[in-house]
């Protein structure tokens, strides 16, 4: 198990945030609004993000 990454503040934050573009577009969706492709486009790079910081943090946990 990683539990510097579950430790991360910073990682979390970006999970959640992730999860909430994620919900908006969903909700825009529902709603027939176009606006929900870029809110999807934001979960992603949010993703992109939390996954770049933890494959950091796991080699930085393995280096020790």
């Amino acid at each position: 198990m990683n539990f510097p990454i579950l430790k991360d503040v910073k990682w979390w934050s970006i999970q959640a945030g992730s999860i909430v573009f994620a919900g908006i577009a969903v909700l825009l969706a529902l709603d027939d609004n176009n606006l929900y492709k870029v809110f999807i486009v934001f979960a992603l790079i949010f993703i992109a993000f939390g996954v770049r910081r933890a494959s950091i943090l796991t080699k930085n946990n393995q280096q020790k």
